[in-house]
């Protein structure tokens, strides 16, 4: 491995191809060297994966399974010292994988192409190269050729969503060949989300809704409801939030993210004058207290709104006007909100 005999190796094998030709031989001879004993120096592996590069472009007869293999290691490698970008490693895993599919449709004995395909495909989804764009260059022609290959499909949909490329339309587009494979409450709902964050929330509501339908569990029903009252509350639908919400945590009294959904729903709400807008605040903090009590994960989020939202309790001069100067007194808060609670003033 010391660099004076690696060196050597390298001259004689020029010497070899200036005295009895036969450069790509040679050249492979010496990315075989370099592969296996200067891996550690950024000179050498660059060299290394130029020299099958340049084989595999101009004299592609020389290439078997195993040198592509190699290539694309090499341009792995090349790539982890930052010699070559992720669209010199897209082009050397094209150049690798084109002629091994070749080799499989054209042949039954595959069973080294075989091999070297799967090498060649887990050395580029692991290099770090991978990017949502050559996932969809490398698998939509495989996928439309095998549109019913389920395997296929969910080793795509994996790979995607762990390079986070769950925005892209390749995505959707697996998303929704699942959903049309399977009908599951699972699979709809994750198109509901992809179309709601397109902005399309007729069509999300609509597989929300399936999703609804499918499914008769009341746990998924109420996980279902819940995602549907997330996307209204987000839409300022207060009440459809609030009604959707109740249904949520009747169907599973376990959802305190249904029980913190209504609190939001009834923070802010305008019910009337200056006391009754801020009367709200009292029973968003009821249900805060209770979400956390039923979900404890929900504690923080909730200790924080509770905070912001004690703050806006109707103060003792609202209350007066009122006819109210104790705390502890029950309260109907009216308009939409209907709710009964305890009358509590703001810290001043």
């Amino acid at each position: 491995g010391r660099k004076e005999y690696i060196d050597t190796v390298l001259l004689t094998l020029s010497q070899r191809t200036l005295w009895f030709g036969n450069k790509p031989a040679n050249d492979l001879h010496k990315s075989l060297l370099l592969f296996k004993y200067g891996a550690n120096d950024i000179l050498y592996t660059e060299l290394c994966y130029s020299l099958i590069k340049e084989v595999a472009y101009s004299f592609p007869d020389y290439m078997d399974h195993n040198w592509y293999v190699r290539l694309m290691e090499a341009a792995v490698d090349a790539y982890s010292w930052n010699t070559i970008d992720t669209t010199e490693v897209w082009d050397a895993y094209t150049t690798a994988m084109r002629p091994v599919e070749k080799e499989l449709e054209s042949t039954t004995a595959n069973g080294l192409y075989t091999e070297a395909g799967k090498k060649i495909n887990l050395l580029f989804r692991t290099s770090g190269a991978m990017t949502c764009s050559s996932i969809e260059q490398m698998y939509s022609r495989k996928i439309d050729k095998n549109i019913r290959n389920t395997l296929l499909i969910d080793e795509v949909f994996t790979l995607l969503e762990e390079t986070g490329c769950t925005g892209s339309g390749f995505y959707y587009r697996i998303a929704a060949k699942m959903y049309a494979d399977k009908k599951s409450a699972e699979n709809a709902v994750r198109l509901a989300e992809l179309n709601y964050s397109r902005n399309d929330t007729d069509k999300a509501l609509w597989y929300f809704t399936e999703a609804y339908k499918i499914d008769t569990i009341k746990t998924v029903r109420s996980d279902v409801l819940t995602r549907i009252a997330t996307m209204e509350l987000e839409a300022g639908k207060k009440q459809e939030a609030r009604n959707h919400g109740e249904t949520a945590y009747e169907l599973n009294n376990k959802n305190g993210k249904a029980v913190f959904i209504i609190a939001e729903a009834y923070a802010g709400s305008k019910i009337g004058d200056a006391f009754d807008n801020h009367s709200v605040y009292w029973v968003a903090v009821d249900y805060l207290r209770s979400a956390k009590a039923i979900d404890p994960s929900l504690q923080e989020a909730a200790d924080e709104k509770i905070k912001e939202y004690s703050a806006l309790f109707p103060t003792r001069e609202e209350g007066y006007y009122r006819g109210m100067t104790d705390e502890g007194v029950v309260y109907r808060v009216g308009g939409w909100i209907g709710e009964v609670t305890k009358v509590r003033f703001r810290k001043e």
